[in-house]
C-alpha cells in the first residue's frame, strides 16, 4: 500500500493535468483561475478567487470530458479519487500533522485574537458606548487609511494630524524629512482598500484599542523631487496588508456627527485647521488625546504583527501605578516611539540636536562622545512592535523599559562614502526615566510632544525648553526622558523584578513561562530571524535550508531581500536575537517557534527539522520537543 501511495503521489500532477487539461486551458481567459494577489494569498472576506465563473466552468468541462471520452476519463477520475482518499487518510495519522479539520481550526484561531477574549473586550466597549457600530468604525478606519496615504504621498501630514498620535506623527514627519534630504518622494497612487477587519480588541481602565487588519493595493513608486522621474517601483498595483491600531479613552461615545477623521473637532464641531499641534483653533481642545474620538496610535506590517499575549501584568507596573493611578502603557509606548524616531534622525544628521527635547543631558553628552555609534545610518526603517517590558520604581527616578523591534537597511560611513551593510533586524530597549513623585497627566492622552506645563507646542524640534513658559523638557521633572538605549542582547531585566531562580531539572518539565519578553508574540519576521540564527550555527546555510527559508518567507509575505538581509546580518554577527540564558528561556523560545509553525495547524517535516535544529543548539531533548508539539497542538485546537 505504501508503494501504491507513493506511486500515486508521483503520478498525481500528470493525472490531474490529463483530467483537467481543457478546463485549465479555457479558464485562463476569464482571469479567475490564478487570482491570488501576486505572491500573497488571503483567506478573509471571501476573496478566494476572482472571475466569477471558474468553479462552475471547471465542473461543466469535467462532465463534458467524462461524457466525450469515457474510456480515458473514467479510470483517471477513479484513480484521482483513490489518491484523494489515501492522502486524506494519511493526513490523520499523526498529531504533528493531524486531521485537516483540526489544522484549519488552529490556523483560524492564530490569525486573530482568541474569540472569548475579543468578545469580552468588545462587550466592555459596548457597555460604555451602546451606539458603537463595528461596520461604521471600519468604514471610518478605511477613510483614515486613504487620507493618510494621500497625505504621505504629498509629503504633508497636516490633513491627518488631528487623528494620529504624537508617536505616529514623529514617524511620518521624520521619514518625510529624510526623503526630502535624499531628494525623493514615495508616491502611492491607485490606493484601494480591499478589506478591513478587527483582529484584536483591548480594553483597560485607560484606553480602548481596536487593531484593524487593512488589506489594500496601490501603485508604489519612488520619484525624484527634482524632475518627477520614477526612480524605483514597477508601476503596477501591488497588494499589501497592514495592522492599524486605533484607541480612545474609555467612556468616549460614538459621535453622531463628523469627527476627527472627517476633519471636524469632536468637542465643539468646528472645522479643524491644524498644522503642527493637534489643537482645535476654536475650543482649544487637544483633539488627539483620545478623549474625544478614535486616534491612530500604531501601524504594523503584517509580517511583524503578533496578537498580544493574555494581558499579563508588566513587571513592576502595579507597584508604580499605586503611586501614579493614571500611569498607562499606551502613553509609555507612544513616548518611546517618539524617542526612537528622534534617535534615527540624530543618526542621520550625526548630531544629538534632535534628541535634546526627549533625552537627559547625560545621555546627549554620552551620545556625542561615542563617535563609533554614529558611523551608521539606517534607511527604509520600519517598526515591528513597541512594548513595555518592565517598570522600575526607584529614586531619584522611576524607570520604564520599552522594547522596540525594528528593521532597516544599514549603511556605514567609510571614507566619506555610505557603504551598504544590508537589511538588519534589530531590537533595542529604550529606558525612560521620570522623577519620583511625578504623576501622569490624565488629559494629555497620547500628546507627548507639547509642553507638559503650559501645553504649547515646541517652536523647534531641537528645543530643550519651552519658549513660552521656560519649562525644561528633558530634566524628568514633568515628562519621561530617555536615559539609555541598549541592544536587547545587552539588556537585563531590573534585578528587583527578576523572579527567583529555578532548578534546571524543574525548569525542564515546567510549561514555559515566556520570561524573555521578545518571544511573547513572535512575529513571522522574528521567527525567520531565529531560524536563520539556528541554521547559521554551523557557519552556513545549505540549499535545502535556503529553500525552506524562501518558502516560509513567501507564505508569510516577507520580501526576498529581507531573507538575504537577515542571512547577511547573521554572518556578520549583527542579528539581534537574544540567546536564552536559562532552561526556562530556551523553552520559551522553543514554544514561540512551535506556535508560529502551527500557524497553518500542523508542523510539516521541514519545519520539524528546523525546530529540532534549534532545540539541539539550546540543549533540549528531541523527544521532549516532539511531545511539546503534540501538547501545544492539542491545546491550540481546544482554544480554537
Amino acid at each position: 500500500m505504501n508503494r501504491l501511495r507513493s506511486w500515486l503521489r508521483r503520478c498525481a500532477p500528470v493525472l490531474l493535468t490529463l483530467v483537467l487539461l481543457s478546463p485549465l486551458a479555457w479558464g485562463r481567459a476569464g482571469g479567475g483561475g490564478h487570482y491570488s494577489g501576486g505572491s500573497h494569498s488571503y483567506s478573509s472576506g471571501g476573496y478566494g478567487h476572482a472571475g466569477g465563473q471558474g468553479g462552475s466552468g471547471d465542473l461543466f468541462l469535467l462532465i463534458w470530458f467524462l461524457v466525450r471520452y469515457p474510456q480515458i476519463s473514467v479510470p483517471l477520475v477513479l484513480v484521482v479519487v483513490l489518491l484523494w482518499i489515501l492522502n486524506n487518510k494519511s493526513s490523520r495519522g499523526t498529531l504533528l500533522t493531524g486531521d485537516r479539520g483540526m489544522s484549519r481550526a488552529i490556523s483560524r484561531s492564530l490569525q486573530t485574537q482568541e474569540s472569548a477574549r475579543m468578545s469580552a473586550a468588545a462587550a466592555r466597549i459596548r457597555e460604555r458606548d451602546a451606539a458603537f457600530d463595528e461596520p461604521q468604525f471600519l468604514g471610518r478606519a478605511s477613510t483614515a487609511f486613504l487620507k493618510i496615504q494621500e497625505a504621505w504621498s504629498r509629503q504633508d501630514m497636516a490633513p491627518a494630524r488631528a487623528f494620529i498620535s504624537d508617536g505616529v506623527m514623529e514617524r511620518f514627519s521624520i521619514q518625510i524629512g529624510m526623503q526630502k534630504t535624499d531628494g525623493i518622494r514615495n508616491d502611492l497612487s491607485a490606493v484601494n482598500v480591499i478589506d478591513a477587519s478587527i483582529v484584536e480588541v483591548e480594553s483597560d481602565p485607560h484606553f480602548d484599542t481596536l487593531h484593524v487588519r487593512l488589506r489594500a493595493s496601490a501603485v508604489d513608486t519612488e520619484v525624484s523631487l527634482a524632475d518627477g522621474r520614477r526612480l524605483s517601483g514597477s508601476g503596477q498595483s501591488e497588494p499589501f496588508v497592514e495592522i492599524w491600531s486605533f484607541l480612545r479613552r474609555p467612556g468616549t461615545l460614538t459621535l453622531q456627527q463628523p469627527g476627527l477623521i472627517e476633519g471636524f473637532c469632536p468637542s465643539c464641531g468646528a472645522p479643524l485647521a491644524i498644522a503642527d499641534a493637534a489643537q482645535c483653533g476654536s475650543c482649544k481642545s487637544w483633539v488627539n488625546s483620545g478623549e474625544y474620538d478614535w486616534v491612530l496610535s500604531e501601524i504594523t506590517q503584517e509580517s511583524e504583527w503578533a496578537v498580544r499575549g493574555s494581558g499579563d501584568a508588566v513587571p513592576g507596573f502595579s507597584a508604580l501605578a499605586q503611586q501614579d493611578a493614571t500611569l498607562n502603557t499606551q502613553f509609555l509606548e507612544d513616548r518611546a516611539s517618539v524617542v526612537f524616531w528622534r534617535w534615527q534622525l540624530a543618526l542621520a544628521q550625526n548630531s544629538s540636536k534632535a534628541l535634546l527635547p526627549v533625552a537627559s543631558d547625560d545621555f546627549c553628552r554620552g551620545w556625542d562622545a561615542d563617535t563609533a555609534a554614529r558611523l551608521y545610518r539606517f534607511r527604509n526603517v520600519a517598526v515591528g512592535a513597541v512594548e513595555v517590558r518592565a517598570v522600575e520604581p526607584g529614586e531619584p527616578m522611576n524607570l520604564a523599559h520599552v522594547a522596540i523591534k525594528w528593521s532597516g537597511d544599514q549603511y556605514q560611513a567609510l571614507q566619506g562614502q555610505q557603504q551598504s551593510m544590508g537589511q538588519q533586524l534589530r531590537q533595542h530597549v529604550i529606558i525612560l526615566g521620570r522623577n519620583s513623585g511625578v504623576h501622569t497627566d490624565e488629559k494629555a492622552g497620547l500628546s507627548s510632544c507639547r509642553c507638559p506645563s503650559c501645553g504649547a507646542p515646541p517652536s523647534s524640534r531641537e528645543d530643550a525648553r519651552c519658549s513660552y513658559c521656560g519649562t525644561a523638557f528633558n530634566d524628568g521633572s514633568r515628562q519621561w526622558v530617555v536615559t539609555q538605549i541598549v541592544p536587547v542582547t545587552s539588556w537585563r531585566r531590573p534585578a528587583a523584578l527578576v523572579p527567583p531562580a529555578m532548578p534546571a531539572a524543574a525548569a525542564a518539565t515546567m510549561p514555559a513561562e515566556l520570561s524573555l519578553g521578545w518571544v511573547q508574540g513572535l512575529s513571522t519576521t522574528e521567527v525567520l530571524a531565529v531560524l536563520v540564527s539556528a541554521m547559521m550555527a554551523d557557519g552556513s546555510i545549505d540549499p535545502a535550508e535556503q529553500k525552506y527559508l524562501d518558502r516560509y518567507a513567501r507564505n508569510n509575505h516577507i520580501a526576498p531581500e529581507v531573507v538575504s538581509g537577515l542571512i547577511d546580518a547573521a554572518r556578520q554577527g549583527h542579528l539581534d536575537i537574544p540567546a536564552p540564558r536559562t532552561p526556562q528561556e530556551a523553552r520559551a523560545c522553543l514554544d514561540g517557534l512551535i506556535q508560529m509553525s502551527l500557524a497553518d495547524g500542523k508542523v510539516d517535516p521541514a519545519e520539524l527539522k528546523l525546530i529540532l535544529a534549534y532545540a539541539e543548539t539550546a540543549g533540549i531533548d528531541k523527544n521532549l520537543v516532539v511531545q511539546r508539539i503534540k501538547d501545544m497542538r492539542l491545546s491550540l485546537f481546544r482554544q480554537a
